[in-house]
């Protein structure tokens, strides 16, 4: 009898040397976890350094944030350091991690892919001299950014007080979502890029230069802090999207030079009361333009030659009153 209950203590010891052995493995793998992405190896250390390494190696690229193998430790994620070696950051590779707060990228880095640190808790970082392309969505909706700054040497980017531009300094490219009150875009810039001040919420007020000649589609979709635009007197077109659910704006003014307003160009501007049209010629416009904005409710001011035009004009004389200016 006395063998036998030693064999099942025996038993009932060995069972929980085990369950201890695989408790330790789990804690030194909570402690370094390590994975495979594309040409390159990716470790998370317990302090939430999570670090990019490999030899002329390109990460992974996914198709969504949760296909990221580190996705569900996303939040556990303070730095990220990309190593010399690697040559891109990947489509999603860091997007939704709200707890970053500092990133380092080499000099191998070449480009930052689509929604690469979109949503996440960056403040501010520094490209690399090695970049050559950064999709447009990369710093998307990273709310708490208030800086990018590119490296002197950097042939293809620059930087102004934390905004990306291109090179010469032509073209804006890209606003940080964390940036607010008026915003006032340098001499020289021609030209704002696809998305550029997307979802910069804390923005009151635009300044345009003179040498603005193009903006284009989305550049200020849901800024909803801004309350008045002017647009510059240098552009013949409004693009598609371009106030796209900016619900807080409640006037517009159009220079003389336009002659087309794209589809969706003020989409769910829902506060719109004024319009100032300085186009002698009503544009073309369809329905999608005004597509949720109860155009009844606006005044619309237009040259004194042309407000009987515009009165019959389709999609402006549904406006509820029109006022006639100098």
């Amino acid at each position: 009898m006395m063998i036998e209950i030693k064999k099942k203590l025996f038993s009932v010891c060995a069972g929980a040397a085990v369950m201890l052995l695989g408790g330790a493995s789990v804690a030194l793998a909570q402690a370094t976890k390590e994975w495979t992405s594309g040409e390159t190896t990716v470790v998370l250390t317990d302090n939430g350094t999570i670090t990019v390494s490999g030899t002329e190696g390109a990460m992974g690229s996914y198709q969504r944030s949760s296909d990221v193998p580190w996705y569900d430790f996303r939040n556990d994620i303070k730095k990220v350091v990309i190593n010399d070696g690697v040559t891109n950051i990947g489509n999603y590779a860091f997007s939704h991690c709200g707890a970053i707060t500092s990133v380092s990228i080499s000099g191998s880095v070449t480009s930052i892919g689509n929604y690469a640190f979109a949503y996440s808790g960056l403040t501010s970082l520094t490209i690399s001299s090695g970049v050559t392309y950064i999709d447009m969505t990369a710093f998307q909706s990273c709310n708490h950014l208030t800086d990018i700054n590119v490296d002197a040497s950097n042939t293809h980017y620059s930087s102004i007080k934390g905004v990306l531009y291109n090179k010469s300094k032509t073209v804006l490219r890209f606003c940080p979502a964390g940036k607010s009150g008026v915003f006032t875009i340098p001499d020289g810039v021609k030209s704002i890029a696809y998305g550029a001040f997307a979802r910069c919420r804390r923005l009151t007020s635009i300044v345009f230069p003179q040498s603005m000649l193009f903006i284009e589609d989305y550049a200020f979709q849901e800024c909803s802090g801004l309350t008045s635009m002017t647009l510059p007197y240098g552009i013949t077109g409004i693009k598609a999207g371009i106030f796209y659910e900016c619900s807080g704006l409640t006037s517009v003014s159009i220079p003389r030079n336009v002659t087309s307003i794209e589809s969706y160009a003020f989409f769910g501007c829902s506060s719109l009361t004024t319009m100032t049209n300085r186009s002698s010629v009503p544009q073309p416009i369809i329905a999608e333009v005004f597509e949720e904005v109860d155009t009844q409710k606006i005044t619309l001011r237009v040259p004194a030659s042309a407000i009987g035009t515009y009165c019959v004009a389709e999609g402006w004389k549904d406006f509820g009153r029109f006022i006639s200016i100098q």
